[in-house]
């Protein structure tokens, strides 16, 4: 059952990592993890450090920028299952989750300690996505009441599918919930081009970005939807549910690309271009893939 992430997010601001850490703390027996999350998120400053959007910027070695995730680091944490897993620390799920990504540096002898905060600036940049789906998942039970909606680490990791989507008709819908910036855009390329593991389900794919960096007010024609902001944490507007409504209901039927067009377009332009992407993916996008 999809939480209430936003209202979640205001009851998170009202406290610091620190804060949340050391009550977490209380309760933890490992000494090791125990020491280590202290250290981390001293150097992470974090202690005093209020647990809203905001506090997950700057946390990137200088040899990664916006649309690079892809230098190697020692060891690899898949970060959904980690997400997912998290159960009864819901008012202190982002610590609860940094906690348990560094429970994986423990584990897993591969990651150099070095790497340590280059894997939680991506942690905490997968978890901005990671509460950004479980958001919209949450809205469409409560705005399509008889409409039913799937979701987890399987089809998230093996599938590019953040949520699959059935309507009280039967029509199943496969929703791609991505970040309209720089590197969400890029990582969206790879996917839709087979560059990434996993495959594209058959069926109707929806494509639907949310602008969180701000670039649609520099040319307002780029991006259609403005994240709703909530304690600096962005979120699908209401705008984009109607829109996939009107999917439903045959209105988009003109404008549905075949996966073949998508890829047709992409391979347009062999180097990443932002300014050939959003007029392609600016809005709620769907195309369909037909069974191989």
């Amino acid at each position: 059952m999809a939480r209430n992430i936003r209202e979640l997010c205001r009851v998170w601001s009202t406290m610091t990592y620190g804060e949340g850490l050391e009550h977490l703390l209380q309760t933890e027996t490992d000494e090791q993890l125990i020491n280590l999350s202290r250290k981390l998120f001293n150097e992470l400053d974090w202690y005093n450090q209020p647990i809203v959007g905001e506090s997950i910027e700057g946390i990137r070695p200088a040899y990664e920028d916006d649309c690079d995730e892809n230098v190697e680091l020692s060891g690899k944490i898949c970060f959904s299952p980690i997400y997912r897993e998290i159960k009864g620390r819901d008012e202190y799920l982002p610590v609860a989750y940094v906690m348990d990504v560094i429970r994986e540096f423990i584990k897993n002898k591969k990651i150099s300690s070095k790497d340590y905060l280059a894997w939680i600036g991506r942690a905490m940049r997968t978890f901005a996505s990671l509460i950004r789906e479980e958001e919209l998942e949450y809205n469409l039970n409560r705005t399509f009441s008889s409409w039913t909606t799937e979701s987890s680490s399987d089809i998230d990791l093996n599938e590019h599918t953040d949520i699959v989507l059935t309507t009280y008709d039967g029509n199943v819908y496969n929703i791609w919930s991505y970040q309209a910036s720089w590197g969400g855009l890029e990582k969206l390329r790879k996917k839709l081009l087979g560059e990434k593991d996993g495959i594209i389900r058959d069926g109707v794919n929806i494509l639907v970005p949310v602008n969180t960096k701000l670039y649609g007010r520099e040319n307002s024609n780029d991006f259609i939807y403005m994240g709703d902001n909530i304690c600096g944490w962005y979120f699908t507007p209401g705008e984009a549910l109607e829109d996939i409504y009107n999917i439903d209901d045959g209105k988009y039927d003109a404008y549905t690309l075949s996966y073949s067009d998508v890829i047709s377009r992409l391979k347009k332009n062999e180097e990443f271009d932002i300014h050939m992407m959003t007029p392609l993916f600016k809005e709620v996008t769907p195309f369909v893939k037909s069974a191989s």
